[in-house]
């Protein structure tokens, strides 16, 4: 069992996470004469998104994608469900939050590219092989329980879904934006990552990886 430091335990709190590891999937490689598919990570002050094209979803993000007529991308966070949900903040929000419980996805359809939706923020675009964005969005697909949403989100066009994982503080969101795009076949590696600046530099340096114009070793 890993250690678990205050600045993790506090990390853990305002990251709003939770759940186990999962295994480290296969690699896909981009198929020659194929175009690449891309995904954006958006980091919102301490929270990160997954943000990834409205088309090809599998089940039951597809009849999320029905209640939001005229999306084109989708941004998904985790997160713990009281804290997302109830607006619970201050000392005691934090000690229940770092006792676990149950946690929710946050759906957010958008009409426009996320670096024109969230234009304020921090972004990073990725590219990924189109199975490896098809794996991603069954990552998020498997844990939802229901394609009932729990509640209308925080703003027009997002909503409140119940994840099959709990919450736990010693993984955050930005671990989970991690192990999604690990499922992609991205090489994020979710190990210590607790907070956004530890995520949007391991997604920076995959994206700089995987530029077509990098020099081979």
């Amino acid at each position: 069992m890993r250690s678990v430091t205050r600045r993790g335990l506090i990390g853990g709190a305002l990251g709003l996470a939770g759940c186990s590891r999962i295994e480290a999937p296969a690699a896909f490689v981009q198929p020659p004469g194929l175009p690449a598919a891309e995904v954006v990570v958006t980091r919102r002050d301490w929270h990160t998104d997954i943000c990834f094209p409205a088309a090809d979803l599998p089940a039951p993000i597809d009849q999320v994608a029905d209640r939001f007529p005229g999306v084109t991308w989708f941004a998904v966070g985790f997160g713990d469900r009281s804290w997302f949900m109830d607006g619970a903040r201050g000392p005691l929000a934090i000690l229940a939050a770092l006792g676990g419980g149950p946690a929710a996805l946050l759906f957010t359809g958008l009409s426009a590219p996320p670096e024109v939706a969230f234009e304020r923020y921090d972004q990073v675009r990725l590219r990924i092989a189109p199975e490896g964005l098809a794996a991603a969005k069954r990552f998020i697909a498997d844990q939802m329980e229901s394609a009932e949403p729990l509640a209308r989100g925080p703003y027009a066009g997002s909503l409140f879904y119940a994840t099959r994982l709990p919450y736990a503080a010693t993984y955050t969101c930005n671990t989970w934006t991690a192990d999604a795009l690990r499922a992609g076949g991205l090489g994020v590696d979710p190990t210590g990552v607790a907070f956004a600046d530890q995520l949007m530099a391991a997604v920076r340096a995959e994206r700089d990886r995987r530029r077509p114009d990098r020099p081979e070793a």
